[in-house]
């Protein structure tokens, strides 16, 4: 299938990634493409999908950015930063359309998650006349609100089986109850003025600025938003704990959340639950997740690590830094950030659209209105 340079050029770079992995994952991943197994595609969202940069307030949408450049200092920005969410959302999205069963799985809350991921995601899909109805095929995930968000195949928010899943990651009543006292006791306590400096916080695409702390109740997830040191947040989690029931202690997770917040939520409420419910949920054999947190020190491992305690999963990461990257037998660094990404899903998206063509022939119209639609190669 003829494609343009610079997607060529990304795919042959994505086979290179390929060719240097394990010999079993890269067997796993060749199965994939050629339809022996079924296989779906997960991933993170900040760095892993789109780049992160907190010191400019640069916020991305898979599909575009959310800043003016003009205000920003000269060069400060690549061309390549800028361009990633877009590229990361075409391949995203084609990888649905070819029935590869897409999610993302990302920490953030769940209005974070609708307009920068979830919504561009869907209006993408649903744009193309041929392949609308493949919106079927992705799921996003947002763990700080507990919701999981997929759709029908006329593009509508699929409600009865979102509200069966957001229904068991709710605090029930009570145990939402004390976990707002004890917050709240021991924020007046510990932290009972103004915050010395005002913290920004982000909500889907707008800022707020926090002066004073508060505890806040989400969908799935309780929230005690702070301003203090981290030894200071440390201590607090600890009284938290230590002030809860048995019954509460049991059920809940308290936890750092982000750089501001002591977060509550259920014991069921982490990326492998998501995980596992993203496999079940589409029938798979096999789960490849990308993802930028993959690390292990001591007793504490990154969300992304985590994942590799599901079976049939294979970790693919893409830290800022191989080193940091355990040594497990189902887990692989193929590169920096969402550039790595982009290189893999590229190689995976051809592959298999090569593999469609060379089982069923009559099918290659279809898979070349599909690379005209991605932008993979010209109309002619």
């Amino acid at each position: 299938m003829a494609i343009n340079g610079p997607t060529r050029n990304t795919f042959y770079a994505g086979r290179r990634i390929v060719a240097s992995l394990p010999v079993h994952t890269r067997n796993l991943m060749l199965n994939a493409v050629s339809g022996r197994i079924r296989a779906g595609i997960a991933a993170d969202f900040d760095g892993t999908l789109v780049p992160t940069d907190e010191i400019n307030r640069l916020f991305f949408t898979l599909g575009r950015h959310e800043k003016n450049l003009q205000a920003l200092p000269k060069f400060s920005v690549s061309p390549l930063l800028l361009q990633t969410p877009i590229l990361n959302r075409n391949a995203m999205s084609g990888l649905a359309m070819l029935d590869i069963p897409t999610g993302v799985i990302s920490g953030n809350t769940s209005e974070y998650v609708s307009a920068r991921c979830t919504d561009p995601l869907r209006d993408f899909i649903m744009d193309s006349i041929v392949f609308r109805t493949r919106v079927i095929n992705f799921a996003t995930y947002a763990l700080n609100g507990g919701l999981l968000t997929i759709f029908d195949g006329s593009g509508a928010e699929n409600l009865p089986e979102m509200d069966i899943y957001n229904a068991t990651k709710k605090i029930p009543q009570t145990l939402a109850a004390e976990l707002s006292g004890v917050m709240d006791s021991e924020l007046v306590r510990t932290v009972s003025a103004p915050l010395h400096e005002p913290i920004r916080i982000r909500s889907g695409k707008t800022e707020a600025i926090i002066r004073w702390p508060f505890v806040q109740l989400r969908t799935g997830v309780q929230i005690c938003i702070i301003g203090v040191s981290g030894e200071t947040r440390d201590r607090m989690i600890d009284s938290i704990r230590q002030a809860l029931s048995s019954k509460a202690a049991n059920l809940l997770n308290i936890q750092p959340g982000g750089q501001y917040t002591i977060d509550g939520a259920m014991r069921s409420l982490r990326k492998p639950d998501a995980g596992q419910d993203f496999s079940t949920r589409y029938g798979l054999d096999h789960l490849f997740y990308l993802g930028d947190a993959v690390y292990q020190k001591g007793d504490k491992e990154g969300n992304d690590f985590s994942m590799v305690h599901n079976p049939n999963t294979t970790v693919l990461a893409v830290n800022d830094r191989k080193q940091e990257v355990p040594n497990h037998q189902h887990v692989s660094w193929i590169g920096k950030g969402p550039t790595a990404s982009y290189k893999w899903l590229t190689w995976f998206l051809i592959e298999r659209a090569n593999n469609i063509i060379e089982q069923d022939p009559h099918r290659k119209e279809e898979m070349w209105g599909l690379f005209q639609y991605l932008g993979f190669c010209g109309k002619n």
